[in-house]
């Protein structure tokens, strides 16, 4: 069933002492590219000469202002708010009322948004060279920084369990303990051996979205010693996953759809795979339907056959979709550039 699709707004524009602007487009391009140059260089001995602090004025040019709107990418909801990634802002609006939406508040991050969890009153974001950050939202027309946590690496991904935050970076899985949002603290960390992107939680493993990777499940039951126990090769970039009772759900790039069972982790075992015609960058679940970005809109995909995955329904943007959230019969889409 298509649902009823809401878009979010957003722009970009840094100020340079050279007397130019430069969009959001460009500043995506170097920083993506510097992401990936770090990720490729991971178990290269010259990983150790990169300053993880380098910005685009790193030219001859001088930083002197900064307007953070910029890329939406990310989108979480919980209960009538939803919050987005605007650029270097996080916003919070009232969904309450899907046909008159309200935003309530916006306050601006210490870098990019990659990635943002909603639970209870905070909002938990990770910002790549940024960070991990809590905010207090528990009145969300005026939300707090609590903390921010520098994870020594790009943060990209994060999910949360209990007191427990658990980021994936470009070295790999760190756990962090947030019983203190003033004071979060890193108790344990696994090399993933390649750049762990999305972390998704169930029960006592951690199950990452390893890139080139695949699958990577991680044993949390202790988190000061979190454990690799299996893995599993996806065909191309693992890039972003949701888990499910005995399955877990891959955004495999141009592999599109994966389906792993995951019920035994000792034999994992691909039960389904459906190409759904362009770069799957997400997939979220909601009954028997994953919903997934591709590019440049929505694929809608039945999977109450985890065997035979199929499309059911889809909606182009005419532009790239890279987050997704769904709160009853709405579909919220992150929509880069057109918001």
């Amino acid at each position: 069933m298509l649902k009823n699709i809401i878009l979010l707004v957003s722009t970009t524009v840094l100020l340079f002492a050279n007397g130019y602007s430069q969009t959001n487009n460009n500043f995506k391009d170097k920083l993506f590219a510097e992401y990936e140059d770090m990720y490729d260089m991971h178990n290269s001995s010259e990983l150790s000469k990169i300053n993880t602090s380098t910005t685009i004025q790193d030219s001859n040019t001088t930083l002197i202002g900064r307007w953070a709107h910029g890329p939406c990418r990310f989108v979480d909801i919980q209960d009538s708010i939803s919050c987005f990634s605007d650029g270097g802002n996080l916003v919070m609006m009232n969904i309450s009322d899907p046909n008159n939406v309200k935003q309530l508040s916006s306050m601006i991050t210490p870098g990019i948004i990659e990635d943002i969890k909603i639970s209870g009153d905070y909002v938990y974001i990770v910002m790549g060279y940024g960070g991990f950050c809590i905010i207090n939202i528990s009145d969300p027309e005026n939300p707090i920084e609590e903390s921010i946590f520098y994870t020594n690496a790009i943060a990209v991904g994060v999910d949360i369990k209990g007191d427990y935050a658990y980021i994936a970076d470009i070295y790999g899985l760190k756990v962090i303990d947030i019983s203190d949002p003033v004071n979060p603290v890193e108790t344990g960390f696994y090399d993933t051996d390649g750049w762990a992107y999305k972390v998704a939680i169930q029960g006592n493993y951690a199950y990452v979205a390893g890139m080139s990777e695949g699958l990577i499940v991680i044993d949390i039951s202790d988190p000061a010693n979190p454990t690799k126990i299996a893995s599993f090769d996806t065909g191309d970039r693992a890039y972003r996953i949701t888990v499910n009772g005995d399955y877990a759900y891959i955004a495999d790039g141009w592999d599109g759809l994966r389906i792993i069972d995951i019920s035994d982790h000792a034999n994992l075992q691909e039960t389904g795979f459906i190409d759904i015609g362009g770069f799957a960058s997400e997939v979220v679940l909601q009954d028997s339907c994953a919903y997934m970005a591709y590019g440049w809109g929505l694929k809608i995909i039945d999977i109450s056959d985890p065997a035979n995955p199929e499309k059911i329904g889809e909606f182009d943007t005419d532009c790239t979709v890279s987050g997704v959230a769904i709160q009853g019969n709405y579909t919220y889409l992150a929509n880069e550039d057109d918001g």
